[in-house]
């Protein structure tokens, strides 16, 4: 009999350590990966110092750079030749300026701009932005709604979290109008408030431009990848399979959800599009540790079906990142000891 009871104990131990944390997700591990690489960064030197960037965007033989700090918000550099063009986009309230701009995309023909603080969307001719220091906009969308985070496109609609509501994302058409919430929250295994939600799901996301569109989460290591029209094609709970901890509390009739101590840990940052796969950081340290650092040596590689396909170990860690696949070429940013951009080799 006592055999047989450690026997059945074993079971329902292995039974609940085996329950999904989240509702139709798949387990995966690093071992899941089919190839794995080590590539060491260059530091990238121009002509000109760097300033703060915080965003990083490649096309051609460019590099655009979103910087803090500074009059300017942008910088444009050229890589063959390691030169520094020129600033662009004053910092202001002006016809032609912007308070916080983020990159929405940029191809062979334009670049689309975002300044989160007027949730307002520019489209500049892109040869004419790289010319001319003070080239005006050809084209503007105001979105109906505060927005306060990146926008992506997906196809001829436009796409954005909604930190707050009861569903984690806003679509919106090509004009900025006809809004619809969309999405879902993760669903786990504990309840958790409207607040502790919107929290603990806080994300980055990315499109393929077309049809597809990948959630990496920031406090659990989930991704999520949606088709167009909002239905759940997989979800990713991997490498290390962890939870977001949140607890939501009141003081002086506010609301608000905060990590527990010593349970929060950062996980996926800045997926990047790049043709039929998608790129993302994954950091997975533990934020209240004493050398808890946000710069992340790891980029793992899926394709749009979800299925994991290399790691790309760093011998320097970055926080933010872009990928240029023709020369298959990553470009990061790290400020340790300060503000520079490393340039990775990948196979």
């Amino acid at each position: 009999m006592r055999k047989t009871g450690i026997f059945f104990i074993a079971i329902l131990a292995i039974a609940c350590t085996s329950q999904k944390a989240y509702k139709d997700s798949i387990s995966f591990s690093l071992n899941d990966f089919k190839y794995s690489q080590q590539i060491t960064g260059e530091e990238v030197h121009f002509n000109n110092p760097i300033m703060k960037p915080i965003r990083i965007e490649v096309q051609d033989s460019l590099l655009f750079t979103i910087n803090i700090g500074e009059d300017s918000l942008i910088s444009i550099y050229g890589l063959k030749d390691r030169s520094f063009i020129g600033k662009r986009i004053q910092q202001g309230q002006g016809p032609n300026d912007m308070l916080q701009p983020s990159f929405a995309n940029i191809n062979k023909k334009e670049i689309q701009i975002l300044d989160i603080a007027t949730s307002k969307i520019y489209t500049f001719p892109l040869n004419d932005f790289i010319t001319n220091k003070a080239v005006p906009y050809t084209h503007e969308i105001q979105l109906e709604e505060q927005i306060f985070s990146d926008v992506h496109f997906l196809g001829n609609k436009i796409i954005s979290t909604a930190h707050g509501n009861k569903h984690p994302f806003y679509l919106f058409n090509d004009l900025g109008y006809e809004k619809k919430e969309w999405g879902e929250y993760p669903v786990l295994n504990k309840d958790y408030t409207d607040i502790e939600n919107s929290e603990a799901f806080q994300c980055t996301f990315t499109t393929n431009l077309m049809n597809k569109i990948v959630i990496c989460y920031s406090w659990t290591d989930l991704i999520e990848i949606y088709d167009k029209d909002g239905n759940l094609e997989k979800r990713l709970h991997g490498p290390e399979g962890f939870i977001p901890y949140f607890k939501e509390t009141h003081t002086n009739n506010v609301k608000m959800a905060k990590p527990e101590k010593g349970k929060q840990r950062d996980a996926y940052y800045n997926p990047v599009s790049v043709g039929d796969q998608f790129f993302v950081l994954y950091n997975g340290k533990y934020v209240d540790t004493e050398d808890y650092s946000l710069l992340s040596n790891r980029i793992l590689v899926f394709n749009w079906d979800g299925t994991p396909e290399q790691i790309l170990h760093l011998d320097q860690g970055i926080f933010t990142f872009t990928v240029d696949p023709v020369s298959k070429t990553i470009y990061g940013i790290s400020d340790n000891p300060d503000f520079h951009i490393l340039k990775f080799t990948y196979q």
